[in-house]
């Protein structure tokens, strides 16, 4: 059974489904991501430049039922993930810095990049650089006691 959070979620959701379709199906350069937002509840787009043609039509259908937020973003998915790859292949015997993770910020502005907690944070700063804004936290393997 669905929680009553889950239920209202739902049209967003799909919404989300429906968006994310569209994308994946004609490989728009420009789409940053997806996400569903609880206060208000909403659908928010991030996009990298002007929309598509088609993009603007669906939105527009959507709102008829749900929220939909369009919100630029400073980089595409694609951009992200080039640069996330290109972090992440990083040769630590090089760099002298275990990174354990590279993932997108939650508004297409920059990565988040996970280091080892047994490294020096300002040693990770200085070693990995990129154009994109990059935050740092620490963590690591999951060991299960």
């Amino acid at each position: 059974m669905r929680t009553p959070r889950e239920r209202a979620q739902q049209p967003l959701v799909e919404g989300a489904d429906r968006i994310q379709a569209l994308v994946g199906a004609r490989e728009y350069g420009g789409f940053g991501m997806l996400a569903v937002e609880d206060e208000p509840p909403s659908v928010v787009l991030f996009w990298k430049g002007p929309l598509p043609r088609s993009v603007p039509h669906l939105v527009d259908e959507l709102r008829r039922t749900v929220r939909v937020v369009v919100r630029d973003a400073v980089y595409s998915q694609d951009e992200l993930r080039e640069e996330a790859r290109r972090i992440a292949a990083l040769d630590q015997a090089r760099i002298g810095v275990k990174i354990w993770g590279v993932g997108s910020l939650n508004d297409c502005s920059g990565l988040s990049v996970m280091i080892d907690r047994s490294m020096d944070l300002a040693q990770a700063r200085r070693k990995i650089t990129s154009a994109m804004k990059l935050e740092f936290s620490v963590g690591g393997p999951i060991v299960a006691l």
